[in-house]
C-alpha cells in the first residue's frame, strides 16, 4: 500500500512543477466555462441575440414607418432598412437573417376600410428557418397592435371616414343613387365616431387579413436539402482531425529525434516543416474532396459552383495545414502538442460556428468569431455550395484562410528554428 501511494505521490508532485499541464487541467476549464456562460446567457441575460432583418418600405407611409417603429421596438428583432434587392442580397450573403417587404399601398390594404388582404414578401437564410415563425409572429402582431391603435385614435377614424367618404363621391363607377346612400351612411357613421369611446372599438379589434409569403433567397431556389445546411460544417470537422493527426505526428517525430536527424541533413528547418505541412495538406484536400462526394452521390448536396468550391477547398486546406505547423511545434512531448492542439481547435471551432450556431452569441463573441479560420471555411463552403457566392464575394474568405495559414506556418517555422538541437 505504501508504494502505490509513493508512486501517487510522485505524480501529483510531477503534475505540480508541470506548469503547461496545470493550465490544462485547471485554467483551461475555467475559460471554457466563463465562455459558455457568456455565450449562452448573453450581455443582457437573454440567451440569444436580435434577428438581424433586413425591411424595404415600399409604401412610404405614414402607417408603413409606424409599422417599422414597432418592429424595432422588439428586443428579438435588428431592424436594417434597404432597398428590396439589396434586403435580397444581404439575406444571400448571410449579413441578414431574413427581409421584409412592406408592399406599395399598405396604408390603404391595412386602413380602417381596407378589404384586400396585405401580402408581405419574405425571405428566410435558409441555414436560420427555425426563426422564421418567429419573424411572422413578430410581423403579423405588430399590424394588429397598428389596427388597434387606430381603432382607439379618434382622429384616425374621422380622417379614414372622410377619406372613404370622398373617395366614393368622386367614384363615376358607382350610381349616383348609390353613391348617396353611401355618403349618407358615412356621415351619420362619422357622427357616431364623433360620440362613441374609441376604448370599445380597441377591445373589438380583430386581425387584419394579412400574411407572409416566403420568397427564396437564392438563385437556385431554396436549399437542396437539409445536409447542404450542416456539410460544411462537417467538412471543417474533417480538416480538424486532420490537423489534430498531422500535429501529433510532428511531435512523435520530435520525441523520436526523427525531425533532429532531418534538421542536421542538408534540409533546413523551413523545409522539413514544409514537407510535413504539404502531406498535411493532401490529407485534408482528400478528405474534404471524399465528404463532398459523398454529400452530392447519397445527401442530395448540390454544388453550384464547382470552381468556386475548388477555390475554397485549396484555401481552406492551406489554412489547416499551416494551422498544424504552428501547433505541432507548441509542446516538446506528445501529450503537451495534443492537449494544446485540441484546446486551440476546439476554441477556434466554437467561435467559428462549428459547435453552434453564430447567431445564438453576443454580439462580442460574433465580433471575436471573425479571426477564427473555422468561420471563414464554413463561409467559403457554404458560398460554393449554395449560397451563389461570385468570385469577388468569394474573395475575403480566400484571402483570410489563406493569411490565417502562411501566419500559422511562419509561426511554426519560427519556433522550431529557436530551438537547440
Amino acid at each position: 500500500m505504501n508504494a502505490v501511494l509513493t508512486l501517487a505521490a510522485k505524480d501529483l508532485t510531477l503534475l505540480v512543477r508541470d506548469r503547461f499541464g496545470l493550465f490544462w487541467v485547471f485554467v483551461f476549464p475555467l475559460l471554457l466555462a466563463v465562455l459558455f456562460g457568456a455565450m449562452f446567457g448573453g450581455e443582457s441575460g437573454r440567451p440569444l441575440q436580435a434577428l438581424p432583418v433586413a425591411v424595404a418600405d415600399e409604401d412610404a407611409s405614414e402607417l408603413s414607418r409606424e409599422l417599422l417603429a414597432r418592429l424595432k421596438t422588439s428586443e428579438a428583432l435588428e431592424i436594417k432598412l434597404m432597398d428590396r434587392a439589396a434586403a435580397r442580397e444581404a439575406v444571400r450573403l448571410g449579413a441578414c437573417a431574413a427581409y421584409i417587404v412592406v408592399p406599395s399601398g399598405f396604408e390603404m390594404q391595412a386602413g380602417l376600410f381596407g378589404n384586400e388582404t396585405v401580402v408581405f414578401e419574405a425571405g428566410i437564410d435558409p441555414s436560420r428557418h427555425a426563426e422564421a415563425g418567429l419573424l411572422r409572429g413578430l410581423l403579423l402582431e405588430a399590424v394588429h397592435a397598428l389596427l388597434a391603435r387606430q381603432l382607439s385614435d379618434r382622429a384616425k377614424l374621422r380622417a379614414s371616414v372622410e377619406g372613404a367618404e370622398m373617395g366614393v363621391r368622386f367614384n363615376e363607377a358607382v350610381p349616383q343613387d348609390e353613391r348617396k346612400k353611401v355618403e349618407i351612411f358615412l356621415g351619420q357613421l362619422g357622427t357616431f365616431l364623433d360620440e362613441v369611446d374609441p376604448a370599445v372599438f380597441k377591445q373589438g379589434a380583430g386581425t387584419p387579413p394579412a400574411r407572409v409569403e416566403e420568397h427564396p433567397v437564392l438563385a437556385a431556389g431554396v436549399a437542396g436539402s437539409p445536409f447542404e445546411i450542416t456539410f460544411p460544417s462537417g467538412m471543417v470537422w474533417g480538416l480538424i482531425g486532420c490537423v489534430a493527426t498531422f500535429a501529433l505526428s510532428l511531435a512523435r517525430e520530435r520525441t523520436a529525434n526523427t525531425l533532429l536527424r532531418l534538421r542536421f541533413a542538408p534540409v533546413g528547418t523551413a523545409r522539413v516543416l514544409a514537407g510535413k505541412s504539404l502531406a498535411c495538406l493532401a490529407a485534408c484536400l482528400v478528405t474534404l474532396c471524399v465528404l463532398a462526394a459523398i454529400g452530392a452521390a447519397f445527401f442530395r448536396v448540390r454544388v453550384e459552383n464547382p470552381g468556386a468550391l475548388a477555390l475554397a477547398f485549396f484555401a481552406a486546406a492551406a489554412c489547416f495545414a499551416g494551422l498544424m505547423a504552428g501547433i505541432g511545434t507548441l509542446g516538446r512531448t506528445e501529450q503537451a502538442t495534443a492537449g494544446a492542439g485540441w484546446a486551440i481547435l476546439m476554441v477556434l471551432a466554437m467561435f467559428g460556428g462549428a459547435m453552434m450556431p453564430l447567431y445564438f452569441m453576443p454580439a462580442w463573441m460574433q465580433a471575436v468569431s471573425n479571426v477564427s479560420p473555422v468561420k471563414w471555411a464554413i463561409l467559403a463552403f457554404e458560398g460554393a455550395l449554395w449560397r451563389g457566392f461570385s468570385m469577388k464575394e468569394l474573395a475575403a474568405p480566400l484571402v483570410g484562410l489563406l493569411l490565417v495559414g502562411a501566419a500559422g506556418f511562419a509561426a511554426g517555422v519560427a519556433r522550431l528554428s529557436r530551438e537547440r538541437p
